[in-house]
């Protein structure tokens, strides 16, 4: 989790703090009260080619600055990409995380 509160990007859900005590560890994180994109895509029966150019751009987005931090979230799928109230997308769920050196091949 020390990794997710080393991003800042208006497309991934910010990671304020993580603190314990003996039988529970506490995340204080951005509230994205709106719905995740699994949900709004079964609840609409889909998106439309807008929705989904929007979305796509952001998620797109969120991943190449991942990638300049070295970081692989590994585990995206609609259920942990979230829609915020201003209807913007929001990567979250980094469980699954990988710190990693991105190397390039070369022959």
């Amino acid at each position: 989790m020390n990794i997710q509160k080393q991003l800042n990007h208006q497309n991934i859900v910010n990671l304020y703090d993580v603190f314990s005590n003996d039988d529970f560890v506490y995340f204080k994180m951005e509230l994205c009260s709106n719905q995740s994109l699994f949900e709004m895509v079964n609840n609409q029966g889909g998106l439309t080619e807008l929705k989904v150019h929007f979305y796509m751009f952001q998620l797109l987005d969120a991943v190449e600055y991942m990638h300049t931090k070295n970081i692989l979230h590994r585990n995206l799928k609609l259920e942990n990409i979230f829609i915020s109230e201003d209807m913007d997308l929001k990567v979250g769920d980094f469980g699954y995380q990988l710190n990693s050196q991105i190397s390039t091949l070369s022959k």
